[in-house]
């Protein structure tokens, strides 16, 4: 990232900066998976803004590297034989409008047992 490409790119199969969840359940059991691909924070004490588009990539083994990306924002996926699947964060992260200050935001994947 730089001045003149404002953007922060983590790959989810490759970066070793992607964040990593595990989501359990029952062994075999299907289960959707959904989260809101586009999403923007402000500064709350002036201008600003950070813009993200958060990309998954997910896999019943604990192996980045193999993960298969999750692009569309509902999949029904199942658990290994040991109730897990793995699910790695990336994304784009536009700083092009960022200004100095404090942001917060959330991230939230939803698991619905089908």
């Amino acid at each position: 990232m730089d001045r003149q490409n404002p953007v922060l790119r983590i790959s989810p199969i490759s970066s070793g900066r992607a964040g990593k969840m595990i989501a359990s359940g029952l062994p075999g059991s299907e289960f959707r998976l959904n989260y809101i691909r586009d999403f923007t924070i402000r500064n709350p004490d002036g201008p600003g803004s950070i813009a993200f588009r958060y990309r998954i990539a997910g896999n019943h083994l604990n192996d980045q590297n193999s993960a298969e990306p999750l692009e569309q924002t509902t999949r029904e996926l199942q658990f290994n034989e040991d109730g897990e699947f793995f699910i790695w964060i990336g994304g784009d992260v536009d700083l092009s409008n960022a200004a100095p200050g404090i942001y917060d935001g959330e991230f939230t994947i939803e698991i619905e047992y089908i």
